[in-house]
């Protein structure tokens, strides 16, 4: 491996965050980026990233509407789990404002707090929605 050369072990969230904490973390969607720069930072064609969003997409719905029912029944453990399925995906894409929520949902829910989960993944289906339109 060149000394350039990232491996797949090496990349951890702090990889995509932004450095400062207070600053936007979602795509700057009409800012001259957003999936296609996404996909070159992962060394991914458009097309190709766009697929994998896609099953992102499909799959973070269902877990959206996991952490919901978990709210729901006051299941904080069902929450946690959903929350962190998100944010593992989303990282691995880059999506670091997903990220951000679900790590907020996986946090609260690790303590047994479920307040401010269903406004988090009210902004998390947003993002999904935003993200569904760049792809059409």
């Amino acid at each position: 491996m060149k000394e350039n050369d990232v491996s797949v072990q090496q990349i951890t969230a702090e990889s995509f965050l932004p450095e400062t904490p207070n600053q936007d973390t979602s795509i700057p969607y009409g800012k001259g980026a957003g999936l296609k720069e996404l996909a070159k930072h992962l060394d991914l064609e458009e097309k190709e990233f766009s697929e994998l969003v896609s099953l992102f997409l499909e799959t973070g719905t269902a877990e959206l509407n996991k952490i919901r029912f978990a709210v729901a029944e006051g299941d904080a453990s069902k929450a946690f789990h959903g929350a962190h399925s998100l944010k593992g995906t989303a990282v691995t894409l880059g999506l670091s404002g997903i990220y951000e929520l679900a790590k907020e949902i996986e946090k609260n829910a690790h303590r047994n707090n479920l307040n401010g989960t269903e406004e988090r993944v009210g902004a998390i289906q947003e993002e999904f929605n935003r993200i569904r339109d760049l792809l059409t």
